[in-house]
């Protein structure tokens, strides 16, 4: 086999290789499965059920990975859904640009309700510990707590815009937007090791 032979097999190889290996353990653009093409802005799987945000009144559901995907449809006005939590496929929650939060107790139905006392900022993040008391966040520094029935005023923190919050245990989270980090163990107070603004 002469030279070139061999430097355009291992190209060819080296191309194969990477390909596969991409497409087996690295990232793959998986747009095209979607019925839709939106600003997509937050997306929770438990196995082979997820959702994915970011239509007009629109959660984008999958019963089998990711492979087909249909539009579930939220009571209006509902706004941009922002960010959604499935506890388990009984209690599902999903959060929207008009300050609404709404619940579903079978998610995989698509049969969302407006909880009550949703604020009017706009929500950008939800989350729930492994137990008790779920929260959200968003405009003007403010932090909700939630429940299936109920959304109540938790803080409010300056002016901040919070677009992450996140619950790993279930008496400690986490909120961040901006430059303001804040921590919850019992109260929320700026991070120890982050001169957080207030």
């Amino acid at each position: 086999m002469k030279a070139s032979q061999k430097f355009l097999l291992l190209v060819l190889l080296a191309a194969f290789s990477s390909t596969s290996t991409a497409q087996t353990y690295g990232w793959v653009d998986w747009s095209a499965h979607m019925p839709e093409q939106v600003g997509f802005t937050d997306v929770h799987f438990i196995g082979n059920e997820g959702w994915i945000t970011g239509g007009n009144g629109k959660l984008y559901h999958t019963t089998d990975g990711g492979q087909t995907f249909t539009i579930q449809t939220l009571p209006t006005p509902a706004g941009i859904s922002n960010s959604i939590f499935i506890r388990s496929l009984t209690e599902g929650y999903a959060v929207t640009s008009t300050g609404r939060v709404f619940y579903a107790s079978n998610p995989v139905s698509g049969n969302w309700t407006l909880i009550s006392g949703s604020p009017t900022v706009a929500l950008f993040s939800i989350h729930f510990p492994p137990s008790g008391t779920g929260y959200t966040c968003g405009n003007s520094g403010r932090i909700y707590s939630v429940t299936s029935s109920a959304v109540a005023l938790d803080t409010t923190i300056g002016s901040a815009t919070f677009a992450s919050i996140v619950f790993p245990l279930s008496t400690q989270g986490w909120v961040c937007g901006g430059a303001t980090i804040r921590h919850k163990n019992g109260t929320w107070l700026a991070d120890q090791f982050y001169a957080a603004n207030s």
